[in-house]
């Protein structure tokens, strides 16, 4: 994560990166919003040294059409899949119904092999995918992002169905681990 008003400036330390791309190499997936990748640019892939087979990325673009022929192109040379909510012909575009159905998200990457996946995108891409999260990794940083989403704040004051496992410290960041409390994600049955 970096301050989007100073772009080469991370906000997490080298440690907490490290540890993000470890958890890159254990998933199948990784899947990340429209603004996330148009704001962000992510590279999305596995460094700092880990040895693993990079995930397959999955953007989930919505129902805008806006700009789409743009990002496909700007990334043809990249194996994006993108998670749409219109009629494509790109073979790296998937046409679903309901953009906001999770259980139709989930059987569509089930379908596809994919049994694990890795969240990493902002605020809307948080909001679908929670109630199916069997755990979250929150990185704290002493540094802050204005426009970001107050997760820890927000786990704090919602009934939510995760429960802090542990608290870790990172150099100067600190490493909270949520597990579902009840051991199993609203969506068990449709996806892993």
């Amino acid at each position: 994560i970096y301050s989007a008003l100073q772009k080469d400036r991370y906000i997490t330390s080298n440690q907490s990166r490290k540890l993000s791309h470890y958890l890159r190499g254990t998933v199948d997936a990784i899947i990340v919003g429209k603004n996330t990748l148009m704001i962000d640019e992510p590279e999305l892939n596995i460094r700092h040294g880990i040895n693993a087979i990079d995930p397959k990325i999955y953007i989930l673009w919505g129902n805008d059409e806006s700009l789409y022929e743009e990002y496909l192109y700007n990334y043809k040379y990249r194996s994006f899949h993108f998670l749409i909510g219109f009629q494509h012909n790109d073979h790296r575009s998937h046409s679903l119904l309901d953009l906001d159905y999770l259980p139709d998200i989930l059987s569509f990457l089930s379908a596809s092999g994919i049994n694990s996946i890795l969240v990493e995108g902002g605020n809307s891409t948080w909001d679908t995918f929670l109630p199916a999260a069997k755990q979250i990794y929150i990185f704290k940083s002493p540094h802050s992002v204005r426009s970001g989403k107050k997760i820890l704040k927000e786990l704090g004051d919602k009934p939510i169905m995760h429960e802090l496992r542990k608290k870790i410290k990172l150099s100067e960041d600190t490493l909270f681990i949520y597990n579902n409390a009840y051991g199993e994600s609203l969506y068990e049955n449709t996806f892993g």
